[in-house]
Formats: C-alpha cells, sequence, structure tokens
C-alpha cells in the first residue's frame, strides 16, 4: 500500500499503524538509514511505524500480533 509515496509492507489506516517486516538489509548502512528517515516522514504524517525482524514473525507470531493489536487500541486477541 503506498504512503506518501512508500510502499509499506502492511497498513491498518483505521488506526494509521504501519507493520514492516524487515531482512538484514535494514540491519546497517544504507538500508538502515533509508529506513529511519522514511519512519521519520511517516511519523510526522501521523503514522506509527512498527518494525519486525522476519526470524521474529516465524518464531514469536503472537507476540507481533500482540504488538500489532496494542498499537491499534484493541484488545489482545492474538
Amino acid at each position: 500500500m503506498p504512503i506518501a509515496g512508500y510502499i509499506v509492507d502492511f497498513a491498518a489506516p483505521a488506526c494509521k499503524v504501519i507493520v514492516e517486516l524487515d531482512g538484514s538489509q535494514h540491519g546497517e548502512g544504507p538500508g538502515m538509514k533509508a529506513g529511519i528517515e522514511r519512519d521519520s516522514r511517516l511519523f510526522e504524517l501521523g503514522w506509527k511505524v512498527l518494525r519486525f525482524w522476519n526470524p521474529d514473525v516465524m518464531n514469536e507470531l503472537d507476540g507481533v500480533c500482540r504488538r500489532v493489536l496494542e498499537a491499534c487500541g484493541r484488545e489482545d486477541r492474538a
């Protein structure tokens, strides 16, 4: 879903939450810098950006879902 010229992995427009799934390219160097700049811009526009490492999604899915629900102001349903 494009938001302010950025393609995001997942977005919940009703609660203005973006979920990004990050691989190793986001951990250092240009990828990390670009991610910080992008997150800052989206924050300025009123969005909350949640970033999760790919292994966390694979191994800790309940915790990831819980954090997304909390960010949306929803009760824990995970």
